[in-house]
């Protein structure tokens, strides 16, 4: 008969302590779970920026969210992570927790916030409020907030959330809407975009004008000279023709799509 190992339930009673204990402080001393966070630390160009607050980069900086759904959403500031990464290069970062646990000023201003609501970013610098339609989010909430402004535990992953979007054209439509948004955020990228765009296609209208008029007509001549032999020197001619019109309008296309993107 198999004895029970005396270890077994001293195991089990250490893991059901450690579970407890972890729940106790998720719910009465949220602070310290939010020293649990892993940071990294990088230049925060916004000096109004406090411990909790969202950030999102924005040009190139790292400031403090200042609309609903912002889809450049960064992170959270943070004081003292359990461990902090040090980017190579960066001098006087900040901690700034993108994944993990830690705690995020929020405002009400949405509708109250519930354990396991999703937050987004607000008009309010800095603070996070209750999403309610499909958009970028900062993470779920581990806590409650039933009025005005205050501090709670998020479980922090910046993404696309689906919420109100349906699954289908909506949701494509969405996307693509997104997508273009955070181009015009910076113009140049935006028009550059649609240089690239428009080169396209100019080339590739050239080159269905060739195959059309120009590349035709050369298969035709190749089949009149097996039927009109007498002909071939002026059907050659003529195919020769058409050969260096096809090769001339495909080369004006890509020389316009050039001159486009280098305008």
């Amino acid at each position: 008969m198999r004895r029970a190992c005396p270890l077994t339930g001293f195991h089990l009673v250490n893991t059901t302590l450690a579970f407890a204990t972890l729940t106790f402080l998720v719910f009465a001393h949220p602070a310290k779970i939010s020293a649990q966070s892993v940071g990294y630390a990088f230049p925060v160009d916004d000096s109004s920026a406090v411990i909790g607050d969202m950030l999102t980069l924005r040009d190139g900086k790292l400031v403090r969210t200042d609309k609903p759904y912002d889809n450049e959403i960064f992170g959270a500031l943070q004081n003292k992570p359990a461990l902090l990464f040090k980017v190579q290069g960066t001098v006087n970062g900040r901690p700034i927790v993108k994944d993990g646990i830690a705690m995020v000023n929020v405002t009400a201003d949405n509708g109250p916030i519930s354990y396991g609501d999703v937050i987004t970013s607000s008009k309010n610098p800095g603070k996070g409020q209750k999403a309610t339609k499909s958009g970028y989010v900062l993470g779920v909430s581990m806590g409650n907030l039933k009025e005005g402004t205050g501090q709670i535990l998020v479980s922090i992953k910046p993404e696309y959330a689906e919420i109100t979007t349906a699954v289908g054209a909506a949701r494509l439509l969405n996307y693509v809407n997104e997508s273009i948004f955070r181009t015009q955020r910076n113009p140049e990228k935006f028009l550059k975009g649609i240089q690239y765009v428009a080169a396209g296609a100019v080339a590739l209208a050239a080159f269905v004008l060739a195959f059309l008029t120009f590349s035709k007509a050369v298969v035709k001549g190749i089949e009149s000279v097996g039927r009109n032999p007498m002909a071939k020197g002026t059907i050659y001619v003529s195919i020769v023709i058409n050969l260096i019109m096809t090769a001339t309008t495909v080369g004006f296309g890509i020389l316009a799509a050039v001159v486009i993107i280098s305008f």
